[in-house]
Parts: C-alpha cells; structure tokens; sequence
C-alpha cells in the first residue's frame, strides 16, 4: 500500500507547494502565495492557523491544505479548512485520508469541537473523498464578494 505523509508546511517548501495552490486559487500570483504562506507559517506556533502538506513516499508534495481556528457558537472553537489539493495520479483519496487524520489531530490539540471544511461545489471528487472520511455536508456556504471602502471601522 502507497503511503502518504503530512505535516505542516515550512519556508524551504513554499516554492515546491505553488502549483498546489495554483490549482486552487488560479488568480494568486507566485509572490502573493509566498505572502500569504509566509504570515500563516508563524499561526502554527499558537496552534491558530496553518498550511498542511501530504508528501508522497518519493517525497513529491501530493496535498494542501489551509486550515485556522475559528469561532464555532460558545465557547466552542472550529477548525476551518478550505483551498484542499489532493493530487495524486493514482489515488487522490489516500491524500485526504492523510490530511483529514492530520487535521483531527490538530483539532484536538487545539480544543476544537469540530472540523469544517470548505469545497467548492465543483469539486464532486474532493467532497466525496471528504464525506467517506466521515464529513457531513451541512446546508451550503455562499459567498459575495465586496470591495473594500476605505472608510474606518464601524465602532
């Protein structure tokens, strides 16, 4: 059986970890992706947020994923992933196994009640890998985007 490891992205890793992302979010440039890896690299350190990647046995970046905690009623607290790669030719289902027990144990480290994750509804695969690892889809996320004014903070 092939094997899949993950952990938590590092410095030296960014660069390989690009064409991951890039799948997910086509429109982010090289440069805004080693910004956004670079200020969710130090999260880890207070168990807020991260960047988790599956490593197949060869040792080529399979999986990504951007989890962080977040609130989730009182005075629970959610661990929220989105923006999920899971590219492996012969089996993309090994790589969300790994990074759904990786981000259970993150879970329970960090005192969260449950693990949300964020898949775009065109993604069928992904859901489906996601809801045999014991996922349940809950009613539907909708986004609109905004622009920002400006103007100060209400308060």
């Amino acid at each position: 059986m092939r094997s899949v490891s993950v952990g938590l992205l590092q410095p030296q890793d960014i660069d390989q970890a690009f064409p991951l992302i890039a799948a997910e979010l086509p429109f982010l440039s090289r440069h805004q992706w080693r910004d956004l890896a670079n200020k969710l690299i130090p999260l880890t350190a207070e168990n807020d947020g991260g960047i988790l990647i599956a490593r197949s046995e060869n040792g080529y970046l399979t999986g990504l994923c951007l989890y962080w905690r977040v609130p989730h009623g009182w005075p629970s607290q959610a661990l929220l992933a989105e923006n999920f790669a899971a590219m492996d030719m012969m089996d993309p289902a090994i790589v969300v196994e790994a990074m759904t027990a990786a981000l259970t144990r993150i879970a329970q480290r960090s005192g969260c009640e449950t693990i949300r994750a964020w898949v775009p509804s065109s993604r069928g695969g992904l859901m489906n890998s996601l809801l045999a690892n014991g996922f349940r889809a809950e009613g539907a996320m909708m986004n609109l985007s905004v622009q920002p004014s400006g103007l100060p903070p209400l308060g």
